[in-house]
């Protein structure tokens, strides 16, 4: 076996040689495009399996390798450190779950609203192509195939999408699953939210009752919280939930696993994009002042030191879950915050993790549409519908939002209010305070 530090090398070489590549045939240099690929994950997989190996041999351990990876950071394009840092998580996960000698079962949720152009390669007919439906197959495969005491399901879930995301996600897994061969131990499948208007369930879920009385009308969360009971009626021990997108790497799954089989007083593990400890998401200067603000306010609300409590990459023990799954109702974009304050409620410890992520930054551009006035307002309404104990030092921040003109407004109100060299944190902190 080669030195480390030659393979690590000679790895860089090939993630520069390929990143070229498709940079001069297809001009772009986005980490969840380029790796999106079919032959950029294939090429992360290959360096992965590799660097599990130096794992399980114990010539490096993950914190080494990762502190040798950050330490040559300046010396390399981001894209071409961020697909060396993805694979030594991926190979420590590898490691997390290979060890696991007892039998568990485990779900992973990936909610799917109007996502034909995302589940289908990048071209120029298809700017926001990610190759995601086969991607997020492949690295499934990849983490969970080696060990067969993990029952497992990858669930796709149409969120009653009139658009028809699940037709087109069937009719392409028809074609995959010629060429795959799953374990024994592992299944996928793809459920559409419209099937079960007339009640075609084996058996009764919570959400579909929820969802009856909706009309089938949803957003993210009756999706998620339709599968969270989907696991929980099938006895299995953890689910988590993954974005349809590229951001969050299903194959890094086994850091979560690892932290929450420690002990059963931990309810969730949130795989946090905004930590200091977090790689690939936050623009150099750090995140904007309106997702700072929808942020620190939330964290209020909630009375929780937590940075990133809606991402979409999260895992959670079933066990927790089923004390408070017929209090969940939250079927809009909020759902993250309810499910935090009643994980808390029940006592349940919530652990937050650094990460590694797919993501370019782009100054201006807009991610998924979101209304943050309206998210807090649901989370209020939550926190005073299941009883959560707070006081009026939670609710400060979002006081301030209520007396004003909204969210909008406030934010271009603290901008122009904004000190030289004052960041966010501070900025905030400095305008509630003045307001009390």
């Amino acid at each position: 076996m080669k030195s480390i530090i030659s393979f690590i090398k000679e790895s860089l070489i090939e993630l520069s040689i390929y990143i070229q590549k498709i940079e001069k045939e297809y001009g772009i240099d986005d980490p969840v495009i380029v790796y999106g690929f079919c032959d950029g994950l294939n090429l992360v997989h290959k360096i992965a399996e590799s660097l599990y190996e130096y794992l399980i041999a114990k010539t490096i351990n993950f914190h080494t390798l990762k502190k040798y990876i950050l330490s040559i950071r300046n010396k390399y394009d981001e894209v071409i450190i961020i697909g060396l840092l993805s694979a030594a998580y991926s190979s420590e996960s590898k490691r997390l779950i290979n060890k696991i000698t007892d039998n568990i079962s485990l779900g992973i949720i990936i909610p799917a609203y109007r996502e034909q152009e995302r589940m289908y390669d990048y071209s120029k007919n298809n700017p926001n192509g990610q190759n995601a439906f086969l991607n997020k197959i492949m690295q499934y495969y990849w983490i969970f195939s080696d060990n067969s005491l993990i029952k497992s399901e990858l669930l796709f879930i149409d969120d009653a999408d009139i658009t028809k995301s699940g037709d087109e996600l069937i009719k392409n897994y028809n074609d995959i699953k010629k060429k795959l061969i799953l374990k024994n131990n592992m299944s996928i499948k793809i459920i559409r939210l419209l099937d079960f208007k007339d009640g075609n369930l084996k058996k009764v879920n919570n959400i579909l009752e929820k969802l009856k009385e909706r009309s089938f009308s949803t957003k993210k969360g009756g999706s998620i919280l339709f599968g969270l009971n989907y696991f929980l009626d099938l006895n299995y021990d953890y689910v988590s939930y993954y974005d349809f997108d590229l951001t969050h790497p299903i194959e890094h799954i086994g850091l979560m696993l690892n932290i929450i089989r420690k002990t059963s007083t931990i309810g969730m593990v949130i795989n946090s994009r905004r930590r200091k400890n977090s790689y690939g998401y936050l623009p150099p200067k750090g995140q904007n002042l309106t997702s700072s603000l929808f942020q620190m306010v939330n964290r209020e609300m909630l009375n929780i030191n937590i940075t990133d409590i809606n991402v979409g990459c999260k895992l959670l023990s079933l066990e927790a879950f089923s004390k408070y799954y017929n209090e969940a109702d939250d079927f809009d974009l909020s759902f993250d915050s309810e499910l935090v304050m009643l994980c808390k409620k029940y006592n349940y410890s919530i652990i937050e993790i650094g990460g590694c992520f797919y993501h370019k930054y782009e100054d201006g551009k807009q991610g998924v549409m979101r209304n943050y006035g309206d998210m807090l307002d649901n989370t209020y309404k939550n926190l005073l519908r299941h009883n959560i104990e707070t006081n009026d030092s939670n609710f400060v921040l979002y006081s301030i939002i209520k007396n004003s003109q909204g969210f909008a407004y406030i934010v271009d109100s603290f901008e122009r209010n904004r000190r030289i060299n004052e960041n966010n944190e501070k900025l905030i902190l400095r305008l509630k305070k003045e307001s009390v």
